[in-house]
């Protein structure tokens, strides 16, 4: 279970009327909150996908942090990891990130925990320099993530943990987390967040697969700079996103993916009806779908149909 700073205090709900995915249909309603992280595919990487606006109208729920993912496909072979993932904050919506996943013609898509993780992890080194933190460390260590450090810190695991070690464990990694915000943020800073010497970096465990050490490390150094009574406001809001991204996403992830059907318009006619109810519609139903191949997660994904009257 992620810990909390007592000073850190997230929104309730979101209020449709202060926010871009505000609707026709009562916009002054506020929006109930779903467990987990959410994470709707769109096609295009710039507004809300169609997806996500059928299902706040049918809904009126939405996931406390939102990630709306786009794949894109470039003519080489191979992207590596580093080159992978753009990501960025949705402007007057707090706790949602638009993400494009770049591949290559060989590359193979997997979506996987190891996907998920790797996208968390940039998240939170964004968030990361968006409360200030800076330095070749930092950057070196979100490297070594990308290249390989998901499946590290996942395989060095042994099936059998010993609590005692597993406590000391996660105590060093804090404890490194902390030495390396030290070393990014002014010394006056971490002198006066750490009072009397005792460690701010509280016991942090992540039994879910979506959260990497780099992650909890990660957060753990925008803690630090966070707490401080002079920290800026970016800090403060990159810690809260922070937490309510970790938070979330170590509770369960929900794949939402959106799948249109077309209907014939019946005032155009006979011949109308019959090449889209008939041939079109058979048509779609045995098209293939790239997204098939991406090894989503069957028992994470939920597909929404829309009805398209052509």
């Amino acid at each position: 279970q992620l810990s909390r700073a007592s000073s850190t205090v997230r929104p309730p709900k979101l209020e449709r009327c202060k926010t871009s995915l505000a609707l026709m249909a009562q916009p002054d309603k506020a929006l109930s909150h779903l467990t987990g992280l959410g994470i709707f595919y769109s096609d295009s990487p710039v507004g809300i996908p169609p997806v996500m606006t059928h299902f706040l109208r049918n809904i009126d729920a939405m996931h406390e942090v939102v990630i709306i993912l786009t794949v894109r496909f470039l003519p080489m072979p191979v992207i590596t990891p580093v080159e992978r993932l753009l990501v960025r904050s949705v402007d007057g919506v707090p706790n949602f990130y638009q993400v494009v996943a770049r591949y290559g013609y060989q590359d193979k898509i997997d979506h996987g925990p190891s996907f998920i993780s790797m996208v968390i992890s940039t998240i939170l080194h964004k968030l990361e320099l968006k409360a200030g933190l800076r330095g070749a460390g930092l950057e070196n260590d979100y490297i070594h993530e990308l290249e390989g450090g998901v499946e590290a810190a996942q395989d060095d695991k042994p099936e059998d943990d010993d609590p005692d070690e597993e406590e000391g464990n996660a105590a060093a990694a804090a404890a490194a987390a902390a030495s390396m915000a030290a070393a990014m943020a002014p010394s006056e800073l971490y002198a006066s967040s750490m009072g009397d010497g005792a460690s701010m970096v509280s016991h942090i465990s992540h039994p879910s697969p979506y959260v990497s050490r780099f992650a909890l490390n990660a957060l753990e150094r925008i803690r630090v700079v966070a707490q401080d009574v002079d920290a800026p406001e970016s800090a403060t809001e990159a810690l809260a996103m922070a937490e309510a991204l970790l938070e979330t996403v170590a509770d369960k992830v929900v794949y939402y993916q959106g799948r249109a059907f077309t209907r014939a318009n019946e005032s155009e006619g006979i011949m109308h009806s019959f090449v889209v109810g008939t041939l079109y519609r058979s048509l779609e139903t045995i098209a293939y779908n790239d997204s098939e191949a991406w090894s989503i997660p069957l028992d994470n994904m939920v597909e929404l149909g829309m009805a398209l009257e052509i």
